[in-house]
């Protein structure tokens, strides 16, 4: 595997990019989008402890695995989820169609609201803080800019198979209710070169692939789960569900325990997400 920034730089001399999906997600009173990954658990415990052994580069993520792999702690939480089956999908293109619509109907269209999309002024997108791409979008179905800077336009929306907070969620939604050791949601392949939870993921496939590890495990097969994590061999441990997802939201029961997205701090609390229809293009092997 090549150094990182080398990787990097041998990406953009090649010129090939590939298009990938944004994932948004949205908490009580916030919304953000993201590129790779959701976190929750031990996962993200690992992820944040990590931060105060920066000097140890990518290693610092073995090294904090390896202690918090010692002492795991369990978090409860209420998860609901809409599987990736094909008649979910083509629900999910019918509620993408309606949501398009309604953009095309609404005043907003005709300078007569300026509030349908939410100011987000605490509104942050940790794949890319101006994310011009969306106002492309923006102009592909006749809206007007002025209504917002470019990060925060069609990604805060109307959205197509979340519920607002005050609704349950729909009765297609699969929900579970007990203790894990790890949540996890992710989109790509691998993460760094300590971590692949989903190496079935393609940038655009139009999945979430959701990752549980769940309480009732053993703590002394922790370390070889988090082993078999760095080249995703532990998708064919029956100690852990992959699942591929569309929508989900996740009810914390236990505080305490805080989200990483991105690889970057998100406060705990209730929180849900889905997959925006828009792409962005991305420097890639």
């Amino acid at each position: 595997m090549l150094e990182p920034v080398t990787s990097s730089v041998m990406n953009i001399i090649r010129g090939n990019s590939q298009k990938t999906k944004l994932i948004l997600l949205q908490t009580a009173d916030d919304a953000t989008c993201s590129l790779s990954s959701l976190e929750w658990g031990l996962v993200a415990d690992i992820i944040l402890e990590a931060e105060a052994l920066r000097c140890f580069g990518e290693a610092r993520y073995g090294l904090s695995g390896m202690v918090k792999s010692l002492s795991p702690k369990k978090y409860r939480c209420r998860l609901s989820f809409l599987r990736a089956t094909e008649e979910n999908r083509a629900k999910m293109a019918l509620a993408r169609k309606s949501t398009l619509l309604r953009l095309y109907s609404d005043p907003i269209c005709n300078n007569q609201q300026k509030n349908y999309f939410y100011q987000g002024r605490n509104s942050k997108c940790s794949a890319s803080r101006q994310t011009s791409f969306l106002s492309q979008e923006a102009e592909s179905i006749g809206l007007e800019e002025g209504y917002g800077s470019s990060s925060r336009l069609l990604w805060k929306t109307v959205t197509s198979l979340l519920p607002s907070w005050v609704q349950p969620v729909p009765d297609d939604w699969e929900t579970i209710e007990e203790d894990f050791y790890m949540v996890a949601c992710s989109y790509v392949s691998r993460l760094s070169a300590y971590l692949s939870l989903a190496p079935v993921a393609k940038h655009d496939d139009d999945t979430i692939w959701l990752t549980l590890l769940r309480g009732d495990i053993p703590r002394i097969f922790i370390p070889y789960i988090l082993i078999a994590m760095r080249n995703g061999k532990h998708v064919n441990l029956s100690a852990i569900d992959t699942i591929p997802i569309l929508a989900f939201r996740l009810e914390p029961l236990d505080s305490g325990c805080d989200f990483t997205v991105d690889g970057d701090f998100l406060k705990g609390g209730i929180l849900q997400g889905e997959i925006l229809p828009f792409t962005l293009n991305i420097m890639s092997r």
